[in-house]
């Protein structure tokens, strides 16, 4: 490298450090906000611990695609002596959240004093209004009888077993 390029390549290594460092600058960036490793998210909200929440991951492709569904789970543990039950979920992904025990829906998913909800317990987000990949985030707004209302961060779950359906790279016939 001559003397004369060396000036000319250290300002341009320079300003590309100072453009790459500034994309992540400010509070406000999807970097610097705090996020958990883990595949699920847990909470409480009075009385109940919010434990395993999580959206199923995608069971083919990349992504649980708009205007299709989602199914979120977890458990309750209610720690009172009052029993106490899920009245309705909602969130800003969805139209509609359906509650469903053992596969049926339901009015409601009894919590019972002192116990655990059924783990044959779900919420069926219906028509997607965008699409949901592993690792993004969705509030769910939960709505108990005796606790009630908490937003919850639910994570959409990787499935790590089974090999994804990518779409193959497009590739240009010009160089």
């Amino acid at each position: 490298m001559s003397r004369r390029t060396l000036p000319a390549t250290a300002v341009a290594l320079l300003a590309t450090a100072a453009a790459l460092t500034g994309c992540g600058a400010g509070q406000g960036s999807q970097t610097y906000q705090p996020r958990t490793a883990a595949d699920s998210t847990n909470a409480s909200v009075g009385s109940l611990a919010l434990r395993n929440l999580a959206i199923a991951a995608p069971s083919t492709g990349i992504a649980l695609p708009a205007g299709g569904d989602a199914v979120l789970t977890g458990s309750f543990v209610n720690e009172a002596d009052k029993a106490d039950k899920l009245l309705s979920a909602t969130t800003d992904v969805a139209p509609t959240v359906e509650l469903r025990q053992a596969g049926a829906v339901v009015a409601d998913i009894p919590v019972p004093a002192l116990g655990l909800s059924s783990g044959e317990a779900s919420l069926v987000l219906h028509g997607l209004t965008r699409a949901l990949r592993p690792g993004d985030y969705v509030t769910v707004t939960l709505a108990f009888a005796e606790n009630g209302r908490k937003d919850v961060s639910v994570p959409v779950r990787n499935d790590f077993s089974r090999p994804r359906e990518y779409p193959s790279p497009e590739v240009s016939a010009t160089p």
